[in-house]
């Protein structure tokens, strides 16, 4: 019981993986202008108004139940299509897929990054002032940090 999804055909001669590489780099810089253009919009400051006191906000005039619908729209919409971006990748979709233990390693993930890399209320977060580029792997109790300089054993 499950959806089988026609996958996406490579384009311009690509690999498989290559090209999805490049669409799913396509699809987050997309989502991380629309995300700077929210938080640097009217909508953006009257979310960072809530985040910091919500009493404070609803008292200049920051109508509170429409933003916090508004911000779990957003945050609902981004969700779905990296949704539909797995289902793409995996060309298969089925709800027991995604298990409560998926939703702890995801869960888990969250805190580790915000952990490592802060969550200072910039765009860039705690390290704005020099960006790593590249991610974590986590390998047991090994871990390596890519950055442009090379591979940090952390």
């Amino acid at each position: 019981m499950g959806l089988i999804i026609q996958k996406l055909s490579p384009l311009f001669g690509l690999s498989r993986i290559t090209f999805y590489y490049y669409f799913n780099f396509l699809i987050a810089l997309i989502f991380t202008i629309a995300t700077y253009n929210i938080i640097s919009s009217y909508m953006g400051r009257a979310f960072i108004a809530i985040r910091d006191n919500d009493i404070a906000a609803e008292v200049i005039g920051v109508n509170l139940p429409r933003y916090k619908l508004l911000s779990f729209a957003v945050s609902s919409f981004y969700t779905g299509v990296q949704g539909g971006l797995y289902g793409l990748f995996l060309g298969y979709l089925e709800p027991n897929m995604f298990t409560f233990m998926e939703a702890i390693t995801l869960f888990v993930a969250v805190i580790k990054y915000v952990h490592i890399y802060g969550s200072h209320h910039t765009f860039c977060g705690r390290h704005h002032r020099r960006p790593r580029v590249g991610g974590r792997l986590d390998h047991g109790s090994s871990f390596c940090h890519f950055s442009a300089a090379g591979i940090q054993r952390l």
